[in-house]
């Protein structure tokens, strides 16, 4: 994603990762016809105790907490036991205003509304991780907020947030999204895996 150090989708790391999901599936860890569910029956089925874990993002807090109360946990992921947990994600979209605007003031206190210390509190308030928690944002103990806000802290802490891998070109995130389910469904190897990102990022490189 940074084009850095000549790193490549193709890498042991990347290789490593891809078998491992793969070997998910082929244990069956993944369940019955997981390549044809969408992310909200993935969701639903997760609440009802369909399954033991979900994996996504902090704003299904806001879905699933009413559902389940104190019946989901949040974690963030580690790479191997006793490293610091790393995570994808971001602070929100970015906001801005064009240099042409005709009310650029109004643009401004609109944006401002958004994101000062009251936006970030109507933000934890309706289920949200705000990317500032205010001082006294102190969710409940035992709840899926307060394992969300302790992840946030320990992520952020140990500079574990990565961006979100379809951020590595335009086109990322049609080719990833495919080549997962290409993966676990065994018409992928791993190593053809790694090859269907790397020619995504080579076109890219080229054409810019």
């Amino acid at each position: 994603m940074f084009d850095e150090g000549g790193a490549k989708w193709t890498d042991p790391g990347s290789v490593k990762a891809a078998t491992t999901l793969r070997g998910w599936a082929d244990k069956g860890y993944l369940g019955s016809g997981f390549n044809g569910e969408s992310k909200d029956q993935a969701v639903a089925n997760f609440a009802a105790g369909k399954s033991l874990f979900l994996v996504d993002g902090t704003w299904q807090a806001a879905v699933l907490e009413p559902k389940m109360k104190t019946n989901v946990g949040f974690t963030a992921l580690s790479p191997a036991a006793g490293q610091p947990p790393l995570t994808q994600g971001g602070e929100g979209l970015a906001w801005a205003m064009t240099s042409k605007s005709k009310h650029p003031d109004v643009a401004a206190a609109y944006i401002n509304f958004l994101v000062d210390s009251n936006g970030m509190k109507v933000l934890a308030d309706n289920g949200n991780l705000p990317a500032l928690p205010q001082a006294d944002y102190k969710p409940a103990t035992g709840t899926v907020d307060a394992d969300i806000l302790a992840q946030w802290k320990a992520v952020s802490e140990k500079d574990g947030l990565l961006p979100y891998l379809d951020y590595t070109t335009p086109t990322f995130y049609d080719t990833l999204t495919a080549a997962v389910q290409e993966l676990t469904a065994g018409q992928l190897t791993p190593q053809a895996f790694g090859a269907r990102l790397q020619s995504d990022y080579a076109q890219f490189q080229q054409g810019s």
